[in-house]
């Protein structure tokens, strides 16, 4: 969810799938963990007044249209050395979805996944690993990036052409690249925790050195899906010919695939439309016969490569900027005019108070609530997992969620390891059958979005209830039970809730899980995704009123008269737990 371009994005075969509008589409952001921080591809730009957001109407966020000088330096973990420097004009046009990066000056040795082509000869090997390339930039070259939608533009100048050009007779090479559900920078990315894997810390006024003078500051820190913070420096005190509170400072971190950079902002100034035609290089160069082809940064075209989000890497670069659990608390403050925080007070007095509340565990992770304990009868953990605020796509059928099982507790869709990951599928094949919950396999390939990755996840597949892992399965939809369709009458959010027994022994310790809700009713792109831990397994409180359950050769049976297969009393905690919970991050 940074700004630096460092963009990790592949061709591929597999379909983006973008929601059917029509007229323009404004204030969308990406899915996921990348919604944290940047704009959807398909978006037509944003607005200093997206309605029902936090920051509606913040005199803090970043100007829609504006253009400023740039400066970076990276340093090392664990080093105040500067490694990297570089000077450039950034300029945004925000409400159309455009961004503009000129570099001139370039000192030293980038290292990061993802940064801009780095010829052969200039790979510094020493320093490279695996996929982090040592890049060395020692030049005055002037280079050009252009992000706009999904496609993000390179373009290389002819020696001598003055900085800042728009003349497409000097281009000496265009290339683009697909960057799929990525768009550009959101204006208010730094102030509020919307996204996935993300949190948001308000931290008030500071003076800082800006240009060797005081400046008054209003300081943001965010935290990204790698469990590092940026921390984003805004005027404090406008100037009086434009009462604007500019991005003065950001601090940025690796992310573990980069070193961390600070940057400053200088020189501001707003733009208009009629500065459009600096966005549009490609076109006034295709306008006098040239050509930018596209490129294919990984995997040949075929959807094999690194594929969409953060690349994962047994390689970890560590930052300077990792969160310290001992300095860290939430804190959304926008200075919005018209946003209001929701009280959740009533309910965490409704749930402290209660005496209804079973002998289980309560996981809140975003989306999910989670009733955890353990079965000391049959060796075994119950479990529930309430999906709530699901919305149906495809024409009413539920969009593909999956389950996920990691192997340690760092977040990746992928292990470092590269193994396949453990998944449950919820799936609905069609508006005639009831979902299905599904054992299967998440590999490595499927990062890059190919059908063939999709395919073999589909064909790992067998019913929950078969497996030797898992029983008493219950899976209930909001097209299936009576009690969904009563709870979505009296105005409640749809909710999808997976109950089984799983197969562990009570000292493995901590669940490390992470879901995922797709934006179709097939595997494909996500519209959010979370990791959490289940880390409490109280031993289970049973009742007469369950069935009876009996273990024959590891397998359990369940009474036939239990036909519904529910052990959880949901009806009691139901209450409490219906209403959306408030974005918790760890």
């Amino acid at each position: 969810n940074n700004d630096n371009d460092n963009s990790t994005s592949s061709s591929t075969s597999f379909p983006v799938q973008i929601p059917a509008t029509e007229g323009p589409v404004t204030c969308k952001i990406a899915p996921g963990a990348i919604g944290a921080g940047h704009q959807a591809a398909y978006s037509d730009g944003y607005s200093p007044v997206c309605p029902n957001t936090p920051a509606e109407g913040s005199p803090y966020m970043w100007p829609m249209a504006w253009t400023a000088h740039v400066e970076s330096k990276s340093m090392a973990f664990g080093s105040d050395d500067v490694w990297y420097h570089s000077k450039g004009i950034v300029s945004y046009r925000l409400d159309k979805n455009w961004k503009r990066q000129d570099w001139y000056y370039q000192r030293g040795i980038q290292r990061s996944i993802g940064q801009a082509p780095c010829d052969p000869e200039n790979v510094d090997a020493q320093h490279s690993n695996g996929p982090i390339v040592a890049c060395r930039r020692n030049n005055d070259d002037y280079s050009t990036m252009i992000h706009r939608g999904s496609k993000m533009f390179f373009i290389s100048w002819k020696n001598g052409t003055e900085v800042g050009s728009s003349d497409p007779a000097q281009i000496a090479e265009c290339n683009w690249l697909d960057l799929q559900v990525v768009g550009n920078i959101r204006p208010d990315w730094f102030m509020d925790d919307r996204g996935d894997s993300t949190d948001v810390q308000y931290l008030g006024d500071q003076h800082v050195f800006y240009q060797n003078e005081p400046r008054l500051v209003k300081q943001w820190r965010k935290k990204d899906f790698a469990n590092q913070y940026f921390v984003m420096s805004m005027l404090g005190n406008p100037k009086d010919d434009d009462g604007i509170h500019w991005p003065m400072i950001l601090n940025v971190p690796g992310e573990g695939f980069g070193d961390d950079f600070l940057q400053t902002y200088t020189n501001h100034s707003l733009l208009t439309d009629e500065e459009d035609y600096l966005f549009l290089l490609e076109e006034a160069l295709e306008s006098i016969g040239g050509s930018c082809p596209q490129m294919d940064m990984y995997g040949g075209g075929g959807g094999e490569g690194e594929g969409v989000g953060p690349p994962v890497t047994e390689v970890h670069i560590p930052s300077n900027l990792e969160v310290d659990p001992n300095s860290w608390f939430s804190n959304v403050y926008t200075f919005s005019p018209v946003w209001e925080p929701e009280d959740t007070s009533d309910l965490k007095d409704e749930i402290a108070s209660s005496n209804q509340t079973p002998a289980m565990a309560v996981t809140n992770a975003e989306k999910v609530t989670v009733l955890s304990c353990y079965d000391e009868q049959v060796g075994a953990v119950r479990l529930s997992f309430e999906f709530n605020d699901i919305e149906m796509v495809d024409g009413g059928l539920l969009p593909w969620t999956a389950l996920g099982f990691r192997e340690s507790n760092e977040c990746l869709m992928i292990p470092r390891s590269g193994a396949d990951t453990q998944i449950i599928l919820i799936q609905q094949s069609s508006p005639e059958e009831d979902a299905q919950a599904f054992l299967g396999s998440l590999p490595a390939a499927a990062r890059g979005m190919s059908e063939e990755a999709l395919s073999s996840v589909y064909q790992s597949l067998e019913s929950l209830q078969d497996t030797e892992s898992f029983s008493n399965v219950v899976l209930e939809t909001p097209s299936t039970t009576a009690t969904a369709e009563a709870r979505m009458s009296n105005g409640q959010s749809k909710s999808v809730r997976l109950e089984f027994l799983q197969f562990r022994n009570s000292t493995e310790g901590a669940l490390h899980l992470m879901y995922a809700i797709g934006s179709s009713s097939t595997l494909g792109f996500h519209t959010t995704r979370h990791c959490f831990d289940v880390t409490e397994f109280p031993i289970c409180a049973h009742s007469e009123s369950q069935s009876e359950i009996d273990v024959s050769g590891g397998q359990i049976k369940e009474d036939d008269t239990s036909s519904s297969g529910c052990f959880f009393p949901w009806s009691k905690v139901l209450a409490l737990f219906s209403l959306v919970v408030v974005l918790s991050y760890s």
